[in-house]
Order: C-alpha cells, then sequence, then structure tokens
C-alpha cells in the first residue's frame, strides 16, 4: 500500500504535487476573474440611491448624537448648579 500524503518520506510522490509559485498566481487569478463574472454589480441608479441613503442617516443620526449630547450637557450643568 502507498500513501499518497506528502511528507510520509515518499519521495517518488512528493514530486507529484510540487506546484511552481508562478502557475498557482495564475490559476488564482483564474479563479478570481471566474468569481467576478458571476457577481451582480449595482446599476448607476442604485449605486445613487444607495450613496444617497447612507448620507441621509448619516446626517440623521449625527443630528440625533448632537441633541443627545446638548440635553445631557445641559442637565448636568443644572445638576452641578444645585447646592446640596
Amino acid at each position: 500500500m502507498v500513501s499518497k500524503t506528502i511528507g510520509w518520506g515518499f519521495k517518488s510522490l512528493q514530486t507529484c504535487f510540487k506546484v511552481s509559485t508562478m502557475q498557482k498566481v495564475i490559476q488564482y487569478l483564474k479563479d478570481v476573474r471566474s468569481e467576478m463574472m458571476k457577481v451582480s454589480w449595482p446599476t448607476r441608479h442604485e449605486l445613487f440611491g444607495a450613496t444617497m441613503l447612507v448620507i441621509v442617516l448619516s446626517i440623521i443620526v449625527s443630528m440625533f448624537v448632537y441633541a443627545c449630547d446638548w440635553t445631557i450637557n445641559r442637565l448636568v450643568g443644572l445638576l452641578l448648579q444645585i447646592n446640596l
């Protein structure tokens, strides 16, 4: 029985598993290209809509955080003015 595992000392089988670095890079790039062909890219209209949504929601969240900060700042200021 012959082991097909690399590193078990069977030199005759180790040459079967050696793949050059350049071949690995070429195969990787082919796989990347194949996967990129499967990607469903957004249209210009969808991209514009999503970008506007992010901008608007960012403004709304920043205004909310500002309002909370302002309110807490005023409340702490009032509490510190009270002499107990």
